[in-house]
């Protein structure tokens, strides 16, 4: 007849049997889960916050081009032309001068150089979206209220400039001719939204503006020109350093996660190898929520100025506008069934993070399973060794 100890050892093995199928079943699904996971993390997170300036200025004016040194060039000759003081002014009141002129702020808010990382596509974009059009409010001169003059354009060039313009409407800056998209709120200046574009591509828009103010002015060196170009960069990317850090965190920690947890499938009996693998797997689950909330929130929030205008067709919509003057994501400026390609980025990108992150946890949690499989086979193969005691006389 089999004694207890015969019965529980049999029962002790058929169980480390099972549990060693689900450990592998569980683990090689949930580890393959988690390398899709980053992957899809690494390659949206690089580009969420590196967004190539022409799809700003595409949804911005309709083209893709960035802003070039020719058309710097025509805008210090027209300022020239304005006022041919300009190139010695001082460098700050010059700057200043520039860019309460070009960065698109309203109400001379943030109207200096300081603000350049959060100037309005007008400084970024090759293009103006249509003829600058001056403030509706107008301003009261000598007891008179005078209404500033709109800008006068033909041939996809600014003629006469408008008034009281900000966003750099020079005579002969260019001007589209194409549909467009009515921007939001949060992509116009100010924006923390702004700070998704590419800091390369800034900088050499920047880089190009530098060269043509001191061939202006004469007041910068080469040497002057690259500094602060060096400058500009560092801050661009200090700018991005913590949402950045939020958002690559996660996968960094489900990395290690991934790589601890094959070993610990490789190496079953390693207790060291499996608690590393459950401290890294606690540590890229929670990172991850948190990762994934701050993405959603923040895109959530940035596509949040917009809404779906489909065919609702005049009144309701005109122009790529609804009647309440939010902008349409699925209309252009023509009143055409086109999508934002800012926008739409946007959200491939977004949606491309959220479902790494999703399937991130969905293998984490099999990860987990598996591990916790592997501590009870441990457990269980370490009650299958025991020998009875002998001190009793082995009852």
């Amino acid at each position: 007849m089999k004694s207890a100890m015969d019965v529980w050892k049999k029962a002790s093995g058929q169980n480390i049997a099972s549990n060693r199928k689900m450990r592998l079943c569980f683990g090689i699904i949930g580890y393959i889960l988690v390398f899709c996971g980053i992957s899809m993390q690494w390659w949206s997170a690089v580009r969420l916050y590196s967004v190539p300036l022409k799809y700003l200025c595409r949804g911005y004016s309709g083209l893709d081009e960035p802003m070039t040194r020719l058309e710097w060039k025509n805008g210090f000759d027209s300022l020239a032309e304005l006022d041919s003081e300009a190139s010695s002014m001082p460098l700050a009141e010059l700057t200043k001068y520039i860019a309460q002129r070009t960065f698109g702020y309203v109400n001379g808010q943030g109207d200096n150089m300081a603000n350049l990382l959060h100037a309005s596509p007008s400084f970024w974009c090759k293009y103006l979206p249509e003829c600058p059009v001056a403030p509706s409010t107008g301003e009261l001169i000598d007891g008179y209220f005078y209404f500033h003059k709109d800008a006068v354009c033909g041939g996809g060039k600014v003629l006469v400039p408008g008034e009281k313009t900000n966003v750099g409407g020079w005579p002969g800056r260019s001007v589209s001719q194409v549909a467009h998209w009515n921007m939001g709120p949060r992509y116009l200046a100010g924006s923390w939204t702004d700070n998704r574009i590419s800091c390369g591509d800034k900088r050499q828009v920047y880089e190009d503006f530098l060269q043509e103010l001191a061939a202006f002015t004469g007041q910068l060196s080469d040497k002057q020109v690259k500094d602060a170009v060096s400058n500009f960069n560092i801050k661009c990317h200090n700018e991005k350093g913590p949402i950045r850090y939020a958002i690559g965190l996660g996968p960094t920690l489900s990395a290690f996660a991934f790589v601890f947890g094959v070993l610990s499938l490789i190496c079953p009996g390693s207790a060291y190898i499996s608690g590393t693998a459950k401290s890294f797997l606690v540590m890229g689950l929670a990172m991850t929520f948190i990762a994934l909330w701050l993405v959603a929130w923040s895109v959530s929030n940035e596509l949040g100025n917009y809404s779906f205008c489909r065919k609702r067709g005049y009144p309701l919509t005109a122009n790529g506008t609804l009647f309440d003057s939010t902008p349409c994501i699925d209309h252009d400026s023509w009143g055409e069934d086109n999508y934002n390609p800012y926008a739409v980025w946007t959200a491939h990108i977004e949606g491309m993070y959220s479902s790494g992150c999703i399937t991130v946890i969905v293998g984490l949690i099999l990860c987990m399973v598996a591990l916790w499989k592997q501590s009870e086979s441990r457990v269980a193969q370490k009650f299958r060794i025991m020998v009875p005691d002998d001190e009793d006389g082995g009852l």
